[in-house]
């Protein structure tokens, strides 16, 4: 599955800082998994935009969580349903505040 990792173009960046962390069959308590159940949170930071001559530096942030699950077993295996949250904030180009349902299917082909 092609999924975009960052909702701003990054080219123009001089300092950028990722943090990308994710789980994956996630445990509640001492006994409790859930196969099929997984989390993902990103955050990336840029600084000392180059905005050309004249204009201050650009300065932004982004923020991305998915929550999701994959039906593991039955007729429906291999159909997944996420949850993305994704903030932007930036001092040169617009705030950006989105959420999307995504449905799936893994067809095995081999």
């Amino acid at each position: 599955m092609l999924d975009r990792t960052s909702y701003r173009d990054s080219s123009n960046y001089e300092e950028m800082t990722v943090f990308n962390g994710g789980l994956r069959n996630i445990t509640f308590g001492s006994n409790t998994t859930i196969p099929g159940l997984s989390l993902m949170t990103r955050y990336v930071s840029g600084d000392n935009v180059d905005r050309g001559a004249g204009a201050s530096e650009g300065k932004t942030w982004e923020r991305n969580t998915d929550i999701a699950y994959v039906i593991q077993s039955g007729p429906l295996k291999n159909l997944g349903f996420k949850l993305r949250n994704a903030t932007t904030r930036s001092n040169f180009q617009s705030d950006l505040d989105e959420n999307r349902f995504i449905v799936s299917y893994s067809l095995p082909l081999w």
